[in-house]
């Protein structure tokens, strides 16, 4: 028995051998408690015991948290017993600081995914709204907050550990110009992107024209705007662009405009013409998808070949492939009506005078 007690109390390399034995006991124990804690949180997690609380609560306990919870209460635990052994003082501090690097790094992550369990939330939240820009701006501003997060949690692990951040932050003052320099063109795309989500010139969804660009916008990114062409193609224009260009909004218009000129043959009466003008203007004014108090039936022109008369009226739709058809169903009604009235549509014609050439 004094054999055990004085071999305990024997030392080796600067502590007694029973304090290396009791941190032997203590990381096991730990590594051990740890696996047990996180078979515990994932068994609470199935058991779906969180109707009642915040939504942002729910998502974040719904993620794989279990791993870095269980990490925080097991070195938590090594923190108390490294205070009660007292190890010997350059091993007590180098076992210290790789605690708090491990507490710090499942810090940074629990916080982490609870900023993505807020994203989650803040999805549920815009997705009733009907703007579409929200839809985008939502995980730009999660992506952001989780930059903001592990950069801010790792600034403060450092101070934790002893460095001048202030300093450390000054010197990287230089460097950061000349980044700044060489990254002029990514500073504009943001600042683009900031200037479309204060203006929201378009959403998501909406058929834009941007210089030689036309199409549907599929996505507003922090760098570029995605555009679908109408030929299917995936057009990336920077945010820098997009913020100083002309933008027409195709997809903000409640109507769209018809407008056509109809030419008619020279040889129609003005009473077949007048006849023709006013079926058509009372043919518009009939249907039930056109806005009755701009429609424009008139005979503007001497043409060339032919009676030219003016058709202009506006569609109440948003929707473009409803425009198209609803533009066809028309311009054959006006060729049943032209044939009603016995007029006929006029084509390039020519036609040759030859003078007599005299008697033999």
């Amino acid at each position: 028995m004094n054999t055990v007690s004085d071999l305990g109390r024997d030392t080796w390399f600067l502590m007694p051998n029973w304090k290396w034995l009791a941190l032997i006991i203590a990381i096991i124990f730990g590594l051990a408690l740890q696996k047990i804690l996180k078979l515990f949180f994932a068994k609470l997690k199935k058991q779906n015991q969180f109707h009642a609380i915040h939504p942002i609560l729910h998502y974040f306990l719904g993620l794989q948290v279990e791993t870095a919870l269980s990490w925080i209460a097991v070195v938590a635990l090594w923190h108390g017993i490294l205070a009660t052994l007292e190890f010997h003082g350059g091993l007590e501090k180098q076992l210290s600081n790789l605690l708090q690097l491990i507490q710090w790094f499942y810090f940074i992550r629990t916080s982490y995914l609870g900023i993505e369990a807020l994203g989650l939330w803040i999805n549920d939240v815009v997705a009733k709204t009907e703007n579409t820009l929200d839809d985008q701006l939502a995980p730009l501003a999660t992506k952001t907050l989780k930059v903001f997060v592990v950069v801010f949690g790792v600034l403060i692990m450092l101070q934790g550990f002893g460095f001048n951040v202030m300093s450390l932050l000054a010197g990287l003052g230089l460097g950061g110009l000349a980044l700044a320099l060489a990254a002029q063109d990514t500073a504009a795309n943001v600042f683009g992107s900031i200037t479309i989500i204060l203006d929201r010139p378009f959403q998501v969804g909406d058929w834009i024209k941007v210089g030689d660009t036309e199409g549907n916008v599929e996505e507003i990114g922090f760098r570029s705007t995605r555009i679908r062409t109408f030929y299917q193609s995936l057009i990336t224009v920077p945010n820098s662009v997009m913020a100083k260009e002309k933008i027409d909004n195709m997809g903000a218009r409640g109507k769209r405009r018809i407008r056509h000129t109809v030419g008619l043959t020279y040889d129609t009466t003005p009473e077949k013409l007048q006849k023709f003008l006013d079926a058509v203007k009372y043919h518009l004014t009939q249907h039930a998808d056109i806005e009755k108090e701009d429609i424009r039936v008139v005979f503007n022109q001497l043409g060339d070949f032919s009676l030219q008369v003016l058709v202009q009226f506006f569609i109440i739709t948003t929707d473009p492939l409803e425009e198209l058809e609803l533009q066809q169903e028309i311009l054959m009604d006006l060729m049943r009506i032209a044939k009603q009235v016995d007029v006929e549509f006029a084509f390039p014609t020519q036609t040759l005078m030859v003078p007599s050439l005299g008697k033999a």
